[in-house]
């Protein structure tokens, strides 16, 4: 599972608005989210996905 902690809030609700934008393609929303935010760290799609499952759970926390 993923630390939570290694992202900021900011980037965490970045990456699933990016994921939303990209009507639930996870590759997509990877190669969109680097494209987006050169200077950033850039998840992969497994990451994006695991984000999207602890947000339907109600699990995220910064």
């Amino acid at each position: 599972m993923i630390d939570m902690g290694d992202y900021t809030l900011k980037e965490i609700v970045d990456m699933l608005v990016v994921f939303g934008e990209c009507f639930g393609n996870y590759r997509e929303a990877a190669r969109l989210y680097r494209n987006r935010y050169p200077n950033r760290r850039h998840p992969n799609s497994t990451v994006i996905r695991k984000l999207k499952i602890r947000a339907e759970q109600g699990q995220l926390s910064a």
